[in-house]
């Protein structure tokens, strides 16, 4: 299967779309037939239940697209629940310390990286329970990517010591909590704001981490590609869904010429 990292590894733009609400299977085969790179789960908002979450993990592995969660908490037993399902990326939220980033590395990793409990046979292998342990643990320790979401003016202050600690392969702007951290929420041009988050791209450079940030389409994007940023984790489903329909609805209001 086609890896994150290996993805990052390539000179382009990374482009995932993101699930929400709608944890079925058909949507990761709609997300693929569009050429998403990658699915991100937004799993610190949203609500779904895990059984069904683990079959959408499925689908899209069955379809080559990696699929990077976002966590509600840095918890052990959460972790290892999404790595089990088949998801590769592990997306931190609010991480705002260097312990806190080695934590999450000790999480994703099995030993003697780290400390997740081994349980192949369900999607973390594709349901295969001849697979050989010793070399799956090999393969899952290399390919699991953890990502720093910083969003936190300690994240930015930290941000150095974070992207420092092995295993945390790439940083997340989280931008609406980023600006509301700074006292000016959703104003992302605000010098402040824009300052900080100079901060966290050069800390990017510096330790030679790939940078992403949202966007919901590629105008969106423009100002972040320019910046250096290449990973994107774009629109979702209830945001497609919602214009889609307003713009459906608007054709038929408009006043016949």
């Amino acid at each position: 299967m086609t890896t994150l990292k290996s993805l990052l590894r390539e000179d382009r733009l990374i482009v995932g779309l993101t699930m929400q609400h709608v944890c079925s299977p058909w949507l990761a085969q709609l997300y693929s037939l569009a050429g998403s790179d990658f699915v991100f789960v937004e799993f610190e908002h949203c609500f779904f239940n895990e059984g069904h979450l683990a079959d959408f993990v499925l689908a899209c592995r069955m379809k080559e697209m990696p699929v990077v969660a976002k966590i509600p908490e840095l918890n052990r037993t959460s972790i290892t629940k999404l790595l089990d399902a088949g998801v590769t990326g592990i997306q931190y939220p609010s991480i705002s310390t260097e312990e806190e980033a080695n934590q999450l590395v000790r999480f994703m990793k099995f030993p003697p990286l780290g400390i997740r409990p081994l349980s192949h046979g369900t999607g973390n292998s594709d349901y295969d329970l001849e697979i050989d342990a010793q070399e799956f643990v090999t393969e899952s320790n290399d390919e699991t990517l953890g990502i720093a979401h910083i969003e936190t003016r300690e994240g930015v202050q930290n941000v150095d010591r974070i992207l420092a600690v092995d295993g945390i392969d790439a940083v997340f702007l989280g931008m609406f909590d980023l600006s509301l951290s700074f006292g000016h929420a959703g104003d992302f041009t605000h010098p402040e704001v824009v300052t900080n988050v100079d901060i966290v791209l050069e800390a990017a450079r510096r330790h030679n981490v790939v940078a992403g940030a949202c966007a919901m389409n590629h105008e969106a994007a423009k100002p972040w590609i320019e910046r250096g940023i290449r990973f994107f984790e774009a629109a979702s489903e209830t945001e497609m869904l919602s214009a889609i329909a307003r713009m459906t609805i608007n054709a038929f209001r408009v006043e016949p010429s």
